[in-house]
């Protein structure tokens, strides 16, 4: 499962909004422990980003500015509730973590990975911006 979010942005009509996506994969796609394969949380988004099988998309895809994105990257049959409480677990460490650095947080369980980033000019908002991507990409496991 890839689920994931970006607050994205068209700088010629000044627009912003957030793009939210849910993909399925075959359970071979992925390693028994998630945890034993930290590149996990870059390549399935990068080189095999599985079916789409729900979006929501407040800016057509394609030549935008990604201002923020949380990729979540998890077991196939991992339950809504689990992902929920792994981000709610998350949220805590965001704050602490970008007073100390610029790139972004990524964390790992056996189960699970998420990996959240900002840009620049976002710094200061991360726990906003954070809620803003995630509650957007988990309503899209009610459709």
């Amino acid at each position: 499962m890839y689920l994931t979010a970006h607050r994205v942005y068209i700088k010629k009509d000044n627009i912003c909004g957030i793009n939210a996506f849910l993909h399925r994969h075959e359970d071979h796609d992925f390693p028994e422990d998630i945890q034993k394969d930290i590149s996990i949380v870059d390549r399935i988004p990068n080189q095999n980003p599985g079916t789409l099988i729900a979006k929501s998309v407040d800016l057509l895809p394609g030549g935008n500015a990604v201002l923020s994105f949380v990729d979540i990257v998890g077991k196939e049959k991992i339950k809504k509730k689990r992902i929920q409480y792994f981000l709610d677990q998350m949220e805590r460490d965001i704050e602490h973590h970008f007073q100390e650095s610029y790139v972004p947080i990524t964390k790992f369980e056996s189960d699970i990975a998420v990996k959240f980033g900002v840009t620049y000019g976002l710094h200061g908002n991360e726990i906003r911006e954070y809620k803003a991507l995630t509650e957007p990409a988990m309503r899209l496991f009610e459709v």
